[in-house]
């Protein structure tokens, strides 16, 4: 998979240069590695769940309430167990 960041320290303040609205899907992963997420709630104030896999191997599943950006390098953003609107990855 296509990761252009390994091997550089994480920056505190990033930048990115690209987005796009992924699909999420039990079987595949995003065409990159994405340096953080943007998460749309289904409902404004009601939290979601927005499961992953990060870019170390690690499954893992937030709560937050939308329109945040958690900075968290993600491969692959799963079907089942996120309940967002719509997410977005950035890289």
């Amino acid at each position: 998979m296509l990761d252009p960041f390994k091997g550089y320290a994480n920056n505190p303040y990033p930048v990115f240069d690209n987005v796009l609205e992924t699909a999420p899907s039990d079987s595949q992963d995003l065409p990159i590695v994405a340096s953080c997420l943007y998460v749309e709630p289904v409902t404004n104030g009601i939290p979601v769940e927005v499961k992953v896999t990060t870019a170390g191997g690690q499954d893992f599943t937030f709560r937050t309430p939308g329109g945040e950006f958690p900075l968290l390098r993600v491969r692959k953003v799963w079907a089942t167990g996120t309940t967002a609107a719509a997410v977005w990855a950035f890289w």
